[in-house]
């Protein structure tokens, strides 16, 4: 990432105070405060007594004022995040940490690399001429010029400076969210600007998430030194001053080195650590700091493990750096097989540009041809209007015949109404004499049992009749669709003649007229067919209601018969056990 590309968001963000800004943090060399923050961050895990106090992506044996340890320090990090990032499934707004880790480690990283570019041609070797290249000359400045076409006025004062946003986050801000809503309240003051959505970030992340995350890290590491100098009052109370020896140090983990950390090297090292958390943030300071941090990491790793040989660690300082060489040079690799793959892919792109122009000039070809054929088809078309007139009278004719055909089907449905109120009175009667009945006889049940049977025969019976009911639904949708395919057709081809003819008004009246005709002659025939459909099943509806009240007038006629037969044999049985008693 290269800093200085700020015209490339002009299309969306047009506002010249966003793009001030913008331009601003994209010119702004974030490194200085990675590196304080990476410094405080330790040092506060030192304060806190933890063990290890240095991260594990830092190189203990680094020298903190060589830009090459940099480099490997921050391009440790931007991996991490990228893979964290690459491995997470979390929304877009949980890894927003990470995404702006990532984005200001590469861009320190671009910064870090085009000052040591420019330092190797100020101090490189001479050119043809024999005289070394000139600074100014080679390579482009920091600032990028200034933007064609936009107002120098508006941009020499500019209401939202970089310089403004990072003093507003002073280590005050608990969340990223706190950090946006902050951003909102200097947009919304200065008035030069509308404000941006949170759910929105996602989309406007390009532009305004290197901002917001140089805010996020300012805010970070005022926080740090913050607990840092509350840490360092904390464990300073405890400490006795004495004339003859200087005081222990306040750091629980220095102790319990005795000699292996000398007293000067402490007091230096105290020094240090006062001079930068009180906001003398000098890169040589932090530079500085850090290189005593490491040092007292390798005293603590070596009091608790053997030390090797001074050639084995020699040849493991070799090892290490030839390993991230080598991973760099792999990272270089993919980058070149990714930018290899891009180019190959805007070949195909042209390949494809040039294959869809012939395939556009082959299509106003055979635009030509269809044109042709339509004005062979504008003589079909008055043929088919005097076949729509016939069409037209037969579909009334078949109006009138449906009209009367429902007027009979709507007598058949009320009479049958009325034959199925009163099959309906008379299973109230049989209810009657079947509670009856239940008293004297337990048979019953088993004649109930069949009926019910029957009854679930006849529910399969509905259910076939509903599916086929369904298919047919389906089958009048299909035909809908293929009708509204043909009339989008007809559309089509009626737009294609009204463009060949080239303003035959009284051609496209006659022809939208026609087609006006043929439409509704359509819609009509499409009405008559569904009413058809709609009388036919409801005739089949009345068929069938009409065979389940014959059957179910038959099932009470048969109830009845042996309802009565079994009452004559109840009352000759009660004859024979009267007689019996009698005798």
């Amino acid at each position: 990432m290269e800093p200085s590309k700020v015209e490339s968001y002009d299309p969306k963000w047009r506002n010249v105070h966003l793009r001030s800004i913008y331009k601003e943090a994209e010119e702004y060399d974030v490194g200085p405060l990675l590196r304080k923050c990476i410094t405080l961050s330790s040092l506060h895990n030192l304060l806190l007594g933890q063990d290890p106090f240095v991260p594990s992506w830092i190189s203990v044996d680094g020298d903190t004022k060589n830009p090459e340890f940099w480099i490997e320090t921050l391009t440790e990090v931007s991996a991490r995040s990228r893979e964290y990032i690459c491995a997470s499934s979390a929304s877009f707004h949980d890894l927003l940490e990470g995404r702006s880790q990532e984005l200001c480690t590469s861009h320190a990283l671009a910064h870090l690399r085009k000052n040591m570019n420019l330092y190797s041609h100020s101090n490189g070797t001479p050119n043809a001429n024999g005289k070394r290249p000139r600074s100014d000359t080679n390579g482009p400045p920091l600032g990028s010029p200034q933007p064609t076409g936009s107002s120098p006025k508006i941009l020499q004062k500019p209401k939202l400076t970089l310089k403004k946003w990072l003093e507003i986050c002073n280590g005050s801000r608990t969340s990223w969210k706190d950090i946006h809503a902050e951003w909102n309240q200097m947009i919304l003051r200065s008035k030069s600007a509308k404000i941006k959505s949170w759910d929105n970030l996602e989309r406007n992340w390009e532009p305004q998430g290197l901002t917001l995350s140089l805010g996020y890290f300012t805010d970070i590491t005022i926080k740090l030194a913050r607990k840092c100098s509350s840490l360092i009052s904390e464990l300073s109370r405890g400490r006795i001053g004495s004339n003859n020896a200087p005081p222990p140090s306040y750091i629980p983990l220095v102790r319990g080195l005795d000699n292996l950390w000398p007293a000067a090297k402490n007091t230096e090292f105290e020094r240090c650590i006062q001079e930068v958390v009180h906001g003398n943030f000098r890169p040589q300071a932090t530079a500085q700091l850090l290189g005593y941090i490491l040092e007292l990491a390798r005293i603590i790793k070596g009091s608790t493990i053997t030390v090797p040989r001074k050639s084995q660690q020699a040849e493991l300082k070799n090892a290490e750096a030839l390993s991230r060489r080598q991973a760099r040079q792999f990272k270089e690799e993919q980058l070149e097989k990714d930018i290899k793959k891009r180019e190959e892919l805007c070949r195909q792109a042209e390949e494809d540009f040039g294959r869809d122009t012939l395939a556009l000039d082959d299509e106003r070809a055979s635009v030509d041809m269809v044109s042709a054929k339509l004005r062979e088809a504008q003589a079909m078309c008055d043929e088919r209007e005097s076949t729509l007139a016939a069409n037209e009278a037969f579909c009334a004719d078949r109006e009138d015949a449906l009209a009367a055909k429902e007027a009979s089907c709507a007598k058949r449905e009320s009479a049958l109404m009325v034959k199925e109120v009163s099959w309906t009175a008379r299973n109230g009667t049989l209810a009657v004499k079947e509670a009856s009945y239940e008293v004297r006889q337990g048979t019953l049940a088993a004649n109930e049992a069949s009926y019910a049977k029957r009854l679930r025969v006849l529910a399969t019976k509905e259910t076939t009749f509903t599916e086929r009911w369904d298919r047919t639904a389906k089958a009048e949708l299909e035909l809908r669709k293929k009708l509204e395919t043909y009339e989008a057709n007809q559309k089509l081809l009626l737009e294609g003649q009204s463009r060949t003819k080239n303003g035959d008004d009284s051609h496209a009246r006659d022809k939208a007229a026609m087609a006006k005709r043929e439409t509704a002659n359509m819609r009509r025939e499409k009405n008559l067919a569904e009413r058809e459909q709609r009388l036919d099943a409801q005739e089949k509806n009345i068929m069938s209601h009409r065979a389940w009240i014959s059957m179910k007038g038959n099932a009470a006629t048969d109830r009845e018969k042996e309802c009565a037969t079994k009452e004559a044999e109840f009352k000759e049985r009660e004859e024979r056990y009267a007689r019996g008693r009698r005798q």
